[in-house]
């Protein structure tokens, strides 16, 4: 015998609501379920029967969404009832039920993404700049002091440690430089 593709169908019987599933409920098709299961019209303050006698193969994700259906449909004060459910998958419903009803996290978007965001990250890096601009300004201030100085009272420019520190900076750092 052939198995069913995953079904929901709605009826009403003796002013309740049914929702019969049937076919295999598993993760291959969840994404089609959960659409369908979206697109149903949820009563409010109804009495609702899930009717799982159909169902042929149930694994976790079939059973995650049956119980999210239930949990929906409770939060909008209906009385949800399960009907039909075979022995073999009251284990799986259990174990479902006791991970809890965890809602998927969202796709976090980046904060610069959003017009606050973007106006904070600008701001940052003008303020960074204009600071790495007064740094920049704030040395050639020293050099000029400095220059000037030296320039006014010249006898203080030693001239041998500066030749040695030109040596040092300069030509022994070649090789690190060429190996770099």
């Amino acid at each position: 015998m052939a198995s069913v593709a995953a079904t929901l169908v709605e009826s009403e019987e003796s002013g309740s609501l049914i929702l019969a599933a049937a076919g295999q409920w598993l993760v291959t098709t969840a994404g089609e379920l959960d659409r369908r299961l979206g697109a149903l019209h949820m009563p409010r303050g109804a009495n609702v029967t899930l009717d799982l006698a159909g169902i042929d193969r149930l694994d976790t994700a079939g059973a995650w969404l049956l119980l999210r259906t239930e949990h929906d449909l409770t939060a909008q004060g209906n009385t949800v009832e399960f009907r039909n459910l075979r022995s073999n998958l009251a284990p799986l419903f259990d174990q479902v039920r006791a991970g809890g009803m965890v809602v998927p996290a969202r796709h976090p978007r980046p904060p610069h993404h959003t017009i606050t965001g973007f106006l904070e990250r600008i701001g940052r890096i003008s303020l960074g700049l204009v600071a790495r601009a007064f740094s920049l300004l704030g040395f050639f201030g020293v050099i000029c002091i400095t220059a000037g100085r030296v320039l006014l009272h010249p006898t203080r420019l030693r001239v041998t440690p500066l030749v040695a520190q030109m040596e040092q900076t300069g030509v022994n750092a070649v090789p690190i430089v060429g190996l770099l």
